[in-house]
C-alpha cells in the first residue's frame, strides 16, 4: 500500500502522501491500546477484535488501481491509458492523446534491451555497484530504525509504571514527529537524507546517553527518553519514504518488500537485546550512530523524479551531503 500511494501521486505530494500513511499507523496503535485497556476480560475477544476488520481489505482487489508508473514501465500500455482516462474523468479534467503517448515513448527511451519486460528479483538489487551500495545501506538502516522502533515499544518502564498509560504516550509522541516531517522536508535545508541521519544520530546519542544518567536525575532521564522516541519515530517515516524513491519503479516493490523482510532482524533481536540489562540501550545508541553516518553516502532525493529502470537508479551516484554530485553518462553501466 505505501508502495502504491507513493507511485499514484506527483512529485509535489510525495512527502505528503507518504507520511499520512503513518497518521493511520499511529492512530491504530491508539486504538489498540484503548481497546487493550477496554477489554481486560479476555485476550481471546481482543485478538477477534483486532483481527475481524483485516478483512475489510480483501476488497482493495476491485477497488485499489494499480500503479500506472509500474503498469507503463511493465509494457501494460493499454491498462495505463485506461486508469489515466478514468482519473482524468474522475477529476473532470482533459488530457492529450500526445501527453499520454509521450509519457510512453519517455519510459520507452529509458529502458535497455526490453529491461523492463522481464521478471525482477532480489538479485536484480544487486546488479550493479551503486545500487548494490544503496542497498546495503537501506537494509542496515532499517534494521536499525526497526529494532528502535520496536524496543522503544516495548520498553516504556521511563515513561510510567502503567502499561496501557506508557503504551499511550509512545504512540502520542510519535504525532509531533509526523506534523514536523510534513512541515520540514520538502526545504531544501533540510531534505530527506540529511533530516534523516540528523534524527539517527539524535536518537543514538539519547539511546547511549541514557543509561548513563543517574536515576537521581529522574526528569532528565524521562526528557532524553522521549528525545530518543521522538528522534526514533521520525528517522523511520522519512526511512520508509526515502527507501521508495531510492528504488527504481521495476524493482520498487522487491527493495522495499526485501527492506521490511530484513528490517524484522532487528524486530526479532530488539526484545532479547534488552535482556543484557541496564546498558542495553548503549548497543542501539551505537548502531544509530553508525546507520546515520553511514546514510550519509546515499543520494538525496528531494525534487527529483523518482528512477523508473534500473539505469537510472544506477545514474543516482552516491555522495556526502557537503560534496556537489555531478552528473553521469547515460550509458549503460557494466554489471560487477
Amino acid at each position: 500500500c505505501f508502495v502504491m500511494g507513493m507511485e499514484l501521486v506527483g512529485p509535489s505530494k510525495r512527502t505528503l502522501a507518504g507520511i499520512l500513511c503513518w497518521f493511520f499507523e499511529t492512530t491504530g496503535l491508539l486504538c489498540c491500546v484503548t481497546l487493550a485497556y477496554l477489554i481486560q476480560s479476555s485476550w481471546r475477544v481482543l485478538q477477534l477484535v483486532y483481527t475481524v476488520p483485516a478483512l475489510i481489505f480483501l476488497t482493495y482487489w476491485w477497488i485499489a488501481p494499480e500503479s500506472i508508473r509500474w503498469l507503463v514501465a511493465r509494457g501494460r500500455n493499454t491498462e495505463a491509458r485506461q486508469l489515466i482516462k478514468r482519473a482524468c474523468k474522475r477529476n473532470k479534467v482533459e488530457i492529450s492523446e500526445d501527453l499520454i503517448k509521450g509519457m510512453e515513448q519517455t519510459i520507452k527511451l529509458e529502458s535497455y534491451e526490453n529491461d523492463t519486460q522481464k521478471t525482477y528479483t532480489i538479485l536484480d538489487l544487486f546488479r550493479y555497484p551503486k545500487l548494490r551500495w544503496k542497498t546495503l545501506i537501506l537494509w542496515l538502516c532499517w534494521v536499525t530504525c526497526a529494532s528502535l522502533y520496536y524496543v522503544l515499544l516495548l520498553d516504556q518502564s521511563e515513561l510510567s509504571e502503567d502499561k496501557y498509560v506508557g503504551f499511550f504516550l509512545t504512540s502520542l509522541v510519535q504525532l509531533p514527529g509526523y506534523f514536523y516531517v510534513i512541515f520540514t522536508l520538502e526545504r531544501p535545508a533540510f531534505g530527506r537524507k540529511n533530516s534523516m541521519c540528523m534524527f539517527l544520530i539524535m536518537a543514538g546519542t539519547a539511546l547511549f546517553t541514557h543509561p548513563l544518567i543517574p536515576h537521581e536525575y529522574a526528569r532528565t532521564k524521562f526528557s532524553v527518553s522521549l528525545i530518543g522516541r521522538f528522534a526514533a519515530n521520525c528517522s523511520y517515516t522519512i526511512l520508509n519514504l526515502f527507501s521508495a524513491e531510492q528504488f527504481p519503479t521495476v524493482v520498487r516493490g522487491v527493495g522495499m518488500g526485501m527492506c521490511v523482510v530484513v528490517s524484522r532482524i532487528g524486530t526479532m533481536l530488539a526484545p532479547y537485546l534488552l535482556l543484557l540489562g541496564q546498558y542495553a540501550p548503549c548497543l542501539f545508541g551505537i548502531s544509530a550512530l553508525l546507520s546515520g553516518l553511514t546514510a550519509l553516502l546515499l543520494p538525496e532525493t528531494l525534487g527529483e523524479a523518482m528512477p523508473e529502470t534500473l539505469l537510472d537508479g544506477e545514474n543516482l551516484p552516491l555522495s556526502l551531503p557537503c560534496v556537489a554530485r555531478t552528473k553521469t553518462d547515460n550509458r549503460q553501466p557494466a554489471a560487477i
